[in-house]
């Protein structure tokens, strides 16, 4: 239960993040600013994008997959678009700007 109750508390303060956050497309990067930091990677480092949504179309695209060091030691954490609307959308595109950079 505390493991469950654990994992809500991040997908809640993850969420209410992403009121304060700015998300950007452009041909050539993909950008995060949050206000305490800004995230930016070029098309041809983004491996992947894997859609995680609701059934009202809000949800996350993430994109990016790296190593923290924390005090449990590394762990896997991702990067993405948190509680986007029209994810699906938002997802089709980041595969075709990404493709189109491949080219």
């Amino acid at each position: 239960v505390f493991g469950a109750w654990m994992s809500f508390v991040s997908t809640r303060e993850r969420y209410e993040e992403a009121k304060r956050v700015v998300y950007l497309l452009t041909e050539k990067r993909v950008v995060i600013e949050r206000p305490s930091m800004t995230f930016s990677l070029d098309w041809p480092a983004v491996k992947f994008v894997e859609l995680a949504f609701e059934a009202d179309g809000c949800g996350d695209v993430f994109f990016y997959e790296h190593i923290v060091d924390s005090g449990d030691g590394p762990s896997r954490t991702q990067e993405g678009f948190i509680a986007v609307s029209n994810a699906a959308v938002v997802a089709r595109e980041m595969r075709r700007l990404r493709s189109v950079a491949a080219a």
